[in-house]
């Protein structure tokens, strides 16, 4: 269901193809700030409205962000699944090698990936979520947003971004970043949620 913009405003230009065609599908409030879901009727992006800076970015995901998964077991049943097949479907294009899973929550996806013999770590926003990786899981979890511009060029085999471009500021500028993060020949993964 469309909804309607309010008196006064303007829809916003959408941040692929600049148009002003942009509709409002849903809204949430988050952090006392309403937040849209909106839509480019010439693209067909969807996209957050108002776009979300790096300090929103970074608070979205303070304390209790995805509290839920920092119980035994939990992780496991909401992702165990997806995260396997995704192991099965990356092993036919790639040979296990150095990996990062960018916004790896608890790290789940970092276990599995160890578990098939790649060289993983994570990298969360959030630290609680960062610790119980770690302590759970044995993995290797920086904590904070990555800036894939701040680690060593040529790095990884393998960059995995499961649901998490979308939470970049800028995907596009976000993905040139991942590239140069790539061995020659290296592969990237990326998801998104259904929307």
């Amino acid at each position: 269901m469309e909804i309607p913009v309010g008196a006064g405003s303007t829809p916003s230009v959408c941040p692929l193809c600049a148009q002003m065609t942009t509709f409002r599908l849903a809204v949430r409030t988050l952090k006392d700030r309403q937040w849209h879901v909106a839509e480019c009727r010439s693209c067909e992006l969807v996209f957050t409205d108002p776009q979300p800076n790096e300090d929103d970015i970074r608070s979205f995901y303070d304390g209790d962000y995805h509290s839920e998964l920092r119980q035994p077991g939990a992780s496991e049943k909401a992702f165990g699944e997806k995260f396997d097949g995704y192991c099965e479907w990356l092993l036919r294009y790639a040979n296990p090698g150095r990996s990062l899973d960018i916004g790896c929550a608890t790290g789940l996806f970092v276990k599995k990936l160890q578990d098939r013999g790649f060289q993983a770590e994570g990298y969360e926003a959030n630290a609680l979520n960062a610790e119980w990786g770690r302590s759970h899981y044995g993995a290797t979890i920086q904590t904070g947003l990555l800036n894939p511009r701040a680690l060593q060029a040529g790095s990884y085999d393998l960059i995995t971004l499961c649901d998490v471009l979308e939470h970049t500021v800028n995907p596009l500028e976000y993905l040139r970043g991942v590239r140069e993060l790539l061995h020659p020949g290296g592969h990237a993964m990326v998801t998104f949620p259904h929307i």
